[in-house]
């Protein structure tokens, strides 16, 4: 049976490699405000160094997009006004819009992407 220092020790050396894998990720969390698709539910872009994770909420859960990077076959911005709209499309065709973004981050996901 384990004693309560090798479980305390368990946990933080857990608790330190999650953190370590956190902070690879890059997260960009599209504005309430950019438009009416975003108010409730806003998009969510998660870039780590093997796969890009798209996220759109839903009343029931969410809709979970995994690319690889290597399969990124191009990445583009449509700007707006204030907001910018995220554009990834992969090498087997499959497109990917991202809305309501500040052109700051738009232009970070874009470069994290190229």
């Amino acid at each position: 049976m384990k004693s309560l220092t090798q479980y305390a020790t368990t946990y933080k050396t857990s608790l330190r490699i999650n953190l370590k894998y956190y902070k690879m990720a890059h997260h960009f969390t599209a504005s309430r405000i950019a438009g009416k698709k975003n108010v409730v539910f806003p998009d969510e872009i998660v870039i780590k160094s093997d796969v890009v994770i798209y996220r759109k909420g839903r009343v029931i859960g969410y809709k979970e997009t995994k690319i690889d990077r290597d399969s990124i076959g191009s990445v583009s911005i449509d700007a707006h006004l204030l907001f910018a709209d995220v554009i990834i499309e992969t090498r087997g065709g499959m497109k990917i819009r991202a809305e309501g973004f500040t052109r700051g981050d738009a232009s970070d996901i874009a470069d994290l992407l190229s």
